[in-house]
């Protein structure tokens, strides 16, 4: 079964295991986040290339959330 999921591109690639701290001040990606806290669920991370998505990327947990 295919499960559609947010994505949040990034210029930078994520690994399996890698921790990521996101400093996220768009409007847009503060909804996204909300978003999966509230229903558990997780979201993409596909890196930018040359201002284009790349057609693959990671799939990511939220594991918290600190406000700044």
């Amino acid at each position: 079964m295919t499960e559609i999921i947010p994505l949040f591109p990034l210029k930078l690639v994520c690994f399996p295991g890698e921790t990521l701290n996101l400093h996220i001040f768009e409007e847009r990606y503060k909804t996204l986040i909300q978003d999966v806290q509230r229903d558990q669920k997780n979201f993409g991370i596909p890196p930018v290339q040359n201002d284009a998505l790349y057609p693959l990327g990671a799939e990511i947990e939220l594991m918290s959330i600190a406000h700044t």
